[in-house]
């Protein structure tokens, strides 16, 4: 599978979210059309939070579909086992894993310029999460609509992610 048939629409996605952040960002990109496929393409139109391969098979892929189904997986564990049975081995070579690490709560520490700051001083002793929790004095950031909200709109979280990549030289998103 290459990236361009997902932009084709050749494929239809089934769009696993790993927590409610990365859920949040993800219903954004889609909803602004910031993605390379829309949201049309995704089996039921939506986001699942399904991680288990056993459930997923179970919901998702005994079904008879018009197209090659692809999963894309957001979380941010590269360790994470997804092992798909036997009889799902024509999907596996369809599975593209998407790590935001260390924590999508990362994207709000290099909007707010302290990336430099967090990764010199803290990385090894504090989550993301709670840097942005102490820091920006963020309650509960990873309920739902927190992180996303304190972008203050799309072409800031745009940024963010792209100042990701150049910082860390990283081809997770």
């Amino acid at each position: 599978m290459e990236i361009n048939e997902l932009a084709e629409g050749k494929y239809y996605i089934l769009l696993i979210c790993e927590g409610t952040a990365e859920e949040d960002i993800m219903n954004h990109l889609l909803d602004n059309n910031l993605l390379i496929f829309s949201r049309s393409v995704l089996i039921d139109y939506q986001v699942s939070r399904i991680r288990s391969a056993e459930s997923i098979q179970e919901k998702y892929l005994n079904l008879n579909y018009e197209k090659p189904v692809a999963i894309i997986r957001v979380l941010d564990s590269k360790h994470e086992k997804f092992k798909l049975g036997k009889a799902y081995q024509r999907f596996k070579s369809s599975v593209i894993n998407v790590i935001t690490s260390p924590e999508i709560e990362i994207l709000l520490i290099i909007y707010k310029g302290d990336y430099d700051h967090f990764s010199n001083s803290r990385k090894s002793t504090i989550k993301p999460s709670q840097y942005c929790s102490e820091k920006y004095r963020i309650k509960k950031i990873k309920s739902k609509g927190i992180l996303l909200g304190a972008f203050n709109g799309s072409t800031n979280l745009l940024q963010a992610i792209k100042r990701y990549k150049q910082l860390t030289n990283d081809q997770h998103y």
